[in-house]
């Protein structure tokens, strides 16, 4: 019983720092509608479908890139840490084999919006945004391969901080760009590239040193 609550605690200790940075990004996205809702109807309209078709493809891309992270682990837990390094380094080639995706997703969502019969100005304000968000999603994808190199290895609370700390400066952002600037939903899709841009380079920074 003592070792069923030791393993308890650690999984909790593991598994705090990604609960707190996936809560930060949920909290990052209704920050975002608050500030282009008091913009105007079309940035509010364009918010949710680019939003969320740039998301759902960020989030199949980094999903699976994020699987290197889990290759790592398996060969860290065994002592091969050559092994482990050649995974981290397999995905990076991986993220690479997935940059012509991230280029195909702006002119095929365009044909998305179009499809269902959106008017020009919003489809302009949808691809403003959603080309923004592609920036954003490739450093996210990067950043999810980089942090897998320290997850890996059991390390969670350093690549948390830092994932938390990027939605933190997004929440903290977009009211400036958006509303204080008046760059309306472009302001936003800026504050999401910062925001992935720093994560992306601590871990960087930190995986090479």
């Amino acid at each position: 019983m003592p070792r069923v609550r030791s393993d308890i605690a650690e999984m909790r200790t593991f598994v705090r720092p990604l609960i707190a940075a996936s809560v930060a990004t949920a909290v990052d996205t209704p920050v975002c509608s608050f500030c282009l809702a008091h913009t105007s109807d079309t940035a509010l309209c364009a918010v949710l479908p680019a939003g969320s078709l740039a998301g759902t493809f960020v989030a199949v891309i980094t999903a699976f890139l994020g699987y290197a992270g889990t290759v790592v682990a398996k060969h860290h837990g065994f002592g091969r840490e050559r092994l482990a390094v050649h995974s981290f380094v397999q995905g990076l080639w991986l993220f690479g084999l997935t940059i012509p995706l991230f280029l195909a997703a702006s002119p095929l969502s365009r044909l998305v919006f179009a499809a269902f019969g959106h008017s020009d100005d919003l489809i302009a304000a949808e691809m403003s945004y959603l080309n923004l968000l592609l920036v954003a999603g490739s450093l996210q994808a990067l950043s999810a391969v980089f942090a897998g190199f320290f997850t890996g290895r059991g390390m969670t609370r350093f690549p948390g901080l830092v994932l938390t700390l990027g939605s933190v400066i997004s929440i903290l952002l977009t009211p400036l760009l958006v509303l204080k600037f008046e760059l309306g939903i472009a302001g936003a899709g800026w504050a999401r590239i910062v925001a992935a841009a720093l994560p992306f380079l601590i871990l960087a920074a930190a995986a090479v040193r």
